[in-house]
């Protein structure tokens, strides 16, 4: 967990980092959109977050190589054929027709670039129902045994983390990092 919070987004006032009045960029209303504005769509979505929500986004960066990457990887026509479009409801990244196996390449590039420790960290924080130091150690234990890019695979599916699923193994961990790490 990131030590200094003061620019975290979800204690970001907006002046920081999201200016306000910030806008999805705009694509042409046919044919096949620029790779860069795809890029640029993909960053708008990963990152925007209004204060009033309280969640954790990934810094511009880590966004942008994760677009880049999704981008290069499904390939500009192919976004632009399923009628992606950035911050329109029912047209997002994980709401287009992907198949299983793009969705899988959304998952790794975001799992690639994102600081996926911090997110879980901030995910299990929530709203001040666990300290940062027992977030942190928590996602520590998920990162050491390989669990989180299950999150990233969540996103690109458009689910729900589900810790009862398939092997268990996330359940078993967030169990042990419970007694490891709350109130440690």
């Amino acid at each position: 967990m990131p030590s200094d919070t003061e620019g975290a987004t979800e204690l970001d006032d907006g002046s920081g980092f999201a200016p306000p009045g910030r806008t999805a960029p705009v694509f042409p209303p046919t044919g096949r959109v620029p790779a860069e504005l795809l890029v640029a769509g993909i960053v708008y979505d990963m990152t925007e977050a209004p204060v009033a929500r309280n969640v954790w986004v990934p810094d511009e960066p880590s966004a942008t190589c994760a677009a880049r990457g999704i981008v290069d990887g499904l390939g500009a026509a192919r976004l632009s054929e399923l009628g992606y479009r950035p911050g329109t409801d029912g047209n997002g990244l994980v709401q287009v027709a992907l198949t299983t196996a793009e969705r899988e390449l959304v998952a790794a590039r975001v799992a690639g670039c994102v600081a996926l420790r911090d997110a879980v960290g901030t995910l299990l924080m929530g709203h001040d129902q666990m300290s940062g130091d027992d977030a942190a150690c928590s996602a520590d234990g998920l990162e050491q045994r390989g669990l989180l890019a299950r999150f990233a695979s969540a996103f690109a599916f458009g689910e729900n983390v589900d810790p009862l699923s398939g092997d268990c193994a996330l359940a078993d961990a967030l169990l042990t990092s419970a007694q490891v790490c709350v109130g440690s």
